[in-house]
């Protein structure tokens, strides 16, 4: 398989008119197109009398009918999936059918008409949409692959699959792993700053001249600190090298056309999302919906906005990976270098599922999208073992990638790369 590069890469590298006609041309139609499927939801699953709304999500059919169908869960919360862009949504093996989503709230499932974000938006509620989607389906064979918040909502489905009388998955796979909900001292923001001081010194000095002379003046603050917030969570990718060093280089070297589409705000029903779920669950020292942290590029230096999204709002229903027993073997990618993720929260989640086989892979030169991107010249063949009936030989597939990786299988054996 070829590199498909994470988003933020392939924004800098391709003109925003080129992307901007592709969104035109898949906008209107992809959420009603043949391969998206409607079904009717309860609003509160809890509540047998709830009254429904149309609840959407893609079909695309692997080349390979006895193959585990991946039904994927973004991140965010509030970052959707249904209309696969190009080069931009994550890519996978042709031969798995692919069920792609859009959490209840936004992108094709954002008529939901006057409801109260406190009692419509939780977990627990994007799980049952997603458990519809598996009975409506009558899925029997299938992994659930979900990405940073996506990882929090894989793993309350899978633990929710078997008492609500389907199969479980054959495996589920987590990219950038929520363990738990935050504790007093950690904060989000700390993760950017601490990989900007990393990267900044590898910067020419005309690249630091630039940010501190010239750069606010074409943009805000706000905006580079954004993009670069967003080129930190890409990391290196194979035959393109760190993101931040490229991006920076070529926003300096020309004008970026596509630069303030990329770093736009969340639409205010992505950042309701994300607030009614982040807010409640996780932590309420988040500065920025969907990236967590609001940078600024001040003197030509990366700092924190500290001012809180949350304002009314606090942690009544903390998450924690120990409390939802996933009933099938597990794979972890996380990049060592991933800035929003808090240091050892993987780990929580890896330590506290040890009823099930669980297979580690830390990337230390990764970041946010350690499979999908970090790892994307290999990532065939690691789908492969993942998705074997035998026991997955999964160290022969991270042998085959560019970045060195580190394998912690279940037992305690660790083999590294």
């Amino acid at each position: 398989m070829h590199c498909r590069v994470s988003y933020v890469a392939i924004l800098l590298f391709t003109s925003y008119s080129f992307l901007q006609g592709t969104l035109q041309d898949v906008g209107a139609e992809g959420c009603n197109g043949s391969d998206v499927l409607t079904i009717q939801n309860r609003l509160y699953p809890d509540q047998e009398d709830s009254e429904r709304f149309a609840y959407k999500f893609s079909v695309s059919k692997g080349k390979k009918p006895d193959a585990p169908t991946i039904i994927f869960l973004p991140g965010g919360p509030g970052e959707t999936s249904i209309i696969p862009i190009p080069k931009l949504t994550p890519e996978l093996p042709t031969s798995y059918s692919v069920v792609r989503t859009d959490p209840r709230g936004v992108g094709c499932n954002d008529s939901l008409g006057q409801v109260d974000p406190y009692q419509a938006f939780s977990t627990e509620y994007l799980a049952a949409d997603v458990l519809a989607i598996i009975s409506h389906l009558k899925l029997t064979n299938y992994v659930l692959y979900g990405q940073s918040y996506g990882t929090q909502l894989a793993t309350v489905v899978a633990a929710k699959s078997q008492s609500a009388g389907l199969n479980v998955p054959k495996a589920v796979v987590l990219e950038a792993i929520v363990g738990r909900a935050l504790v007093p001292g950690e904060r989000f923001h700390d993760g950017f700053l601490n990989q900007w001081e990393e990267v900044k010194v590898h910067l020419p000095l005309s690249i630091r001249k630039f940010l501190k002379e010239e750069a606010l003046r074409e943009h805000s603050s706000k905006e580079w600190g954004t993009y670069i917030a967003m080129m930190l969570m890409a990391g290196n990718i194979p035959n393109i090298g760190n993101m931040v060093e490229r991006s920076l280089h070529s926003a300096a070297e020309s004008a970026n056309e596509g630069f303030k589409d990329m770093v736009r705000d969340p639409s205010n029903a992505q950042i309701k999302l994300y607030q009614f779920l982040v807010c409640r669950e996780l932590t309420t020292q988040v500065s920025a919906p969907l990236m967590d942290a609001q940078l600024l590029l001040v003197n030509g230096e990366i700092v924190a906005d500290d001012k809180s999204i949350c304002d009314g709002l606090s942690v009544d229903r903390p998450y924690n990976s120990a409390n939802w027993k996933v009933p099938s073997t597990i794979f972890y990618f996380q990049g060592e270098k991933d800035p929003d993720v808090i240091p050892g929260h993987a780990r929580y989640h890896f330590e506290n599922q040890s009823h099930v086989k669980r297979y580690f892979v830390s990337v230390p030169q990764g970041s946010h999208a350690a499979l999908s991107s970090n790892l994307c010249d290999c990532s065939e063949e690691i789908w492969k073992e993942m998705t074997r009936d035998s026991s997955p030989d999964l160290d022969q597939a991270l042998k085959k990638c560019s970045l060195k990786s580190l394998l912690t299988i279940e037992d305690g054996r660790f083999v590294g790369y």
